[in-house]
């Protein structure tokens, strides 16, 4: 049997709709779905070959499974939002009342034979059986909850457990053996139901009487199939620890007796946070998080009236303990320890009339205290400062939020965040516009800091770039374009550096007709670069040094001078983080980063993405 590995990602990229923001699927399904039918699907397994895992499964699900069910399984997964599924969408695996009647052998023949009329692909000739046995054991648990299953398990030792054992084998001849799954899989919990609550053979009905005397309610029943279906398969430790201390990192001392605040993120949704008091040492622990990989936690304490959050985390498979623990610092209003690690730049000579400038600055602290800056008239911190080149407009973030994270001054932006002791502890990255007329244009700004590395990209579309500090560095190549690179190394603060633009009358555009912004218009030069890589260039400034020669998916609209808008826009930016988590996707799977960058990134996108979407309510709130 030929197996046939395919990877749906370039299949999005390929069929993606005129706002390109969402993948229209229907076409990229259908051509999967025969893809993957030439490569022989295997021959049905009706019955799994031994306890399927729901821990693997749940790896499975996230990479195959999540693109259109959701990370929960709801249905609401990114290509759901296509125009081919709005009226065919996926199926809610976590609806309880239609998850009730399904076996597990009737999800695992749909998954490997697939249901083109509901534009599902058959997926037996890219998974194996037993894969699609644990993906289809994982999907089966999104229809309860770790608090059911921990009731239910409570009721069974005290009214099932004489008769089947504490592990389900069964201590009893002619007793079922719940941890048989081939038996399981043919059992639907509805039928597990009503056994329990009429009886059957020897076992008397559960709705009427239990072994303790009393009837058992309806949830009770339904808590105690959902905690014997857990026999069947290996079960995802659903318990999860998180435990650290308080530290004085200033002064190498613990950090006792402070509110411990634990911020927790379930895919887009930001939950209550937990609070806990750390003891007289510093040590914290929170018990009975949710461990499954689309829940992730930071740890905050508030030390002299400043919060110092602690990095993302999310548990790993198999891994049910984290150890969080939270430096906290003494403070400082003084700058002088502030430097600019590495700052990049990328200059787009992309529209008439206009040039596309990302920048990303990554900013270190050299003394073992917290610089915290001042607080303005508004009350919200002021910290490091950005200069921009005179005349740049439509400042448009790419983390953060304007008005909460920066805001805009005379000259450039201010951070709100404080920048704690070590390298490239924080970092600010934008995309703006700066229109030219003529054939030179002046990117001059001041330097507020020290600055180690200059690294400058000019895409090599006919302009010229002059510096008296940043010198030509060669040539690199990005989705097939030539850029220019330049740089300086050691700038001082307080200096002017100064960069001009020079033969931008020899840039070469193109003239595309566009339907939304009227035929005939110049929306973009012969380069036909595109949004995404942008964001692209942002993940790898970020993650590491400039990585060049990557070849980025074209994902995203060409770039217009209308895409950038300083107002408040949570569906843009929604799009943006979507747009960014697919891309941290991408490179992850392609090992372009590393699990430890990837896990961290990603956590800081998926809150970004959960701030945007409690905008998005407000403002849905706001016009009812």
């Amino acid at each position: 049997m030929t197996v046939f590995k395919l990877n749906l990602q370039p299949f999005y990229a390929l069929f993606r709709d005129k706002t390109g923001l969402i993948p229209s699927l229907g076409a990229a399904l259908l051509l999967v779905g025969l893809l993957i039918n030439t490569a022989q699907a295997a021959p049905p397994q009706q019955s799994p070959s031994g306890r399927p895992s729901a821990a693997r499964g749940e790896a499975l699900w996230a990479e195959n499974c999540a693109p259109c069910h959701g990370i929960s399984g709801r249905g609401d997964g990114p290509t759901a939002q296509s125009p081919e599924m709005a009226n065919n969408p996926p199926t809610d695996l976590a609806e309880r009342a239609t998850a009730r009647q399904r076996t597990l052998t009737d999800l695992f023949v749909v998954t490997q034979e697939g249901r083109m009329d509901r534009m599902m692909p058959p997926w037996g000739g890219r998974l194996e059986a037993d894969e699609i046995w644990d993906v289809v054991a994982y999907a089966q648990t999104l229809a309860t909850s770790a608090s059911d299953i921990a009731a239910g398990e409570a009721i069974y030792q005290a009214e099932c457990m004489s008769c089947h054992a504490a592990d389900g084998t069964g201590s009893n001849v002619g007793v079922p053996d719940f941890t048989d799954a081939a038996i399981l899989a043919t059992q639907s919990p509805q039928a597990l139901f009503d056994i329990i609550s009429q009886g059957e053979n020897e076992m008397h009905a559960f709705a009427e009487r239990g072994n303790t005397g009393r009837a058992l309610s309806e949830e009770e029943r339904w808590q105690v199939v959902d905690y014997v279906r857990t026999f069947s398969f290996e079960p995802i430790i659903s318990e999860g620890v998180i435990l650290g201390q308080v530290k004085n990192a200033t002064t190498g001392q613990p950090v006792g007796s402070v509110e411990v605040r634990l911020q927790r993120w379930q895919e887009e949704t930001e939950l209550e946070p937990l609070t806990t008091q750390a003891d007289a040492d510093g040590n914290f622990l929170f018990t009975g998080l949710d461990t499954r990989s689309h829940t992730f936690y930071r740890s905050e304490a508030t030390y002299d009236g400043v919060s110092f959050p602690g990095d993302f985390v999310g548990f790993e498979p198999g891994n049910a303990q984290l150890s969080l623990p939270v430096n906290v610092y003494e403070t400082t209003t003084s700058d002088e320890a502030i430097s600019v690690e590495r700052f990049h730049f990328i200059a787009f000579g992309d529209q008439p009339g206009f040039f596309s400038i990302l920048e990303l600055y990554q900013f270190s602290n050299a003394g073992d205290r917290a610089y915290v800056g001042t607080v303005n008239e508004a009350g919200l911190r002021e910290t490091v400062r950005i200069a921009l080149p005179a005349g740049a407009q439509d400042v448009f973030l790419q983390m953060g939020t304007m008005g909460i994270d920066f805001m805009e001054t005379d000259d450039g932006l201010v951070a709100t965040s404080i920048v704690a002791p070590g390298v490239e502890t924080f970092d600010a990255a934008f995309v703006y516009l700066i229109p030219y007329s003529g054939s030179i244009l002046n990117l001059d700004r001041s330097l507020y800091y020290d600055t180690a590395s200059v690294n400058g990209l000019l895409l090599d579309v006919g302009a010229e770039l002059k510096s008296e500090a940043l010198l030509f560095s060669g040539e690199r190549t990005a989705q097939g374009q030539n850029f220019v690179q330049y740089t300086a190394q050691d700038l001082k603060g307080g200096e002017k550096l100064s960069i001009q633009l020079v033969d931008l009358d020899k840039i070469q555009f193109t003239a595309t007709p566009d339907a939304s912004v009227g035929s005939g218009s110049t929306v973009m030069p012969s380069t036909g670069l595109k949004q995404t890589f942008l964001l692209g260039m942002i993940l790898v400034l970020g993650a590491a040094a400039v990585v060049l020669g990557v070849t980025y998916p074209a994902l995203q609209p060409r770039l217009r001078a209308d895409d950038y808008s300083g107002e408040d826009n949570p569906t843009r930016d929604r799009q943006r983080l979507l747009l960014i988590l697919a891309r941290l996707d991408q490179a992850h799977e392609t090992g372009e980063l590393n699990e430890a960058v990837y896990r961290r990134a990603r956590a800081r996108r998926k809150a970004e993405l959960a701030d945007v979407l409690r905008r998005m309510q407000e403002q849905d709130l706001g016009s009812i």
